[in-house]
């Protein structure tokens, strides 16, 4: 083995890492003049496990080193084993740093995570807010159209008993300031209109109105069509009754029957000559 030049040795009490523990192997190696197989037959290592250790391919066990400081290089080996010492502390505190460091990546990484997951359920919060929302007053108007629904099948009630009592009216009104059958008729619509205006159906309730419009009017039949007051106020009472029939069996109200069509229109006409020949009133 060759002299040492003491002056050109790398000072083990420098090293403070791994870094600087495998570059200080690296000039021991080159200040010494040593070959890999010099060193391998001085100590017993391989040539490869020699060539990691002064490339810092890897870092070496702490045997492995003091083979070839001691056995392999000829030098004393407390120092460098206090060297060894320091660059393992501080490849332990890199790593820790590394595994803390990466700790702290991951739980980042999660809150993202989570955050994302939270603004999920906020959102879905929000949405099943809004469908509740909409849910109750949905309710709400499932509960006004139940109240309606009462107060007409109520108002229908009435309906149905002025139609009644106008169907089995007998007698021709003739003069409604003097007859009594003409009063008599006359309170009988009058029930009639009171308790349509508390029919919330907007369908029925025109229907009805039209009834009424032929019933006060009979005198338009009777004048264009030569019908009789009896006649037409069958008409207007059946066609009364149907529609009220059918809405009370929640069935969509039927066409008018040709009839009170006409009726209604004899009705509308007559009033309208009324109008005309009578503009003041």
């Amino acid at each position: 083995m060759n002299a040492e030049p003491k002056e050109d040795l790398p000072d083990p009490a420098e090293i403070t890492n791994g870094e600087e523990l495998a570059d200080a192997a690296k000039r021991l190696k080159a200040v010494l003049k040593l070959t890999g197989t010099e060193i391998r037959k001085a100590s017993g290592l391989a040539e490869g496990t020699i060539s990691d250790l002064v490339n810092g391919n890897k870092f070496p066990r702490i045997d492995t080193f003091r083979e070839f400081i001691a056995a392999g290089c000829g030098q004393e080996w407390e120092p460098w084993r206090q060297a060894w010492d320091r660059a393992a502390r501080a490849r332990r505190d890199g790593s820790e740093e590394e595994q803390a460091a990466e700790r702290i990546v991951g739980l980042e990484t999660r809150i993202e995570a989570l955050e994302a997951d939270l603004n999920d359920v906020l959102a879905r919060a929000k949405s099943m807010e809004s469908e509740l929302a909409q849910l109750q007053a949905g309710g709400d108007d499932a509960r006004l159209e139940a109240e309606r629904r009462a107060r007409t099948d109520a108002a229908t009630d009435r309906v149905i008993e002025a139609l009644r009592a106008l169907k089995s009216f007998r007698g021709r009104p003739i003069d409604p300031r003097t007859d009594e059958r003409s009063t008599a008729r006359a309170e009988l619509i009058e029930n009639l209109r009171v308790a349509s205006l508390d029919v919330a159906a907007g369908d029925l309730r025109a229907r009805l109105l039209d009834a009424i419009t032929i019933l006060d009017l009979w005198d338009g039949p009777e004048k264009y069509a030569r019908w009789s007051e009896s006649r037409t106020r069958f008409i207007a009472v059946e066609g009364a009754m149907e529609a009220t029939g059918a809405w009370r069996r929640r069935e969509r109200l039927p066409e008018a029957a040709e009839d009170f069509v006409e009726a209604r229109d004899f009705a509308v006409i007559y009033l309208e000559e009324l109008t005309a020949n009578n503009p003041g009133r």
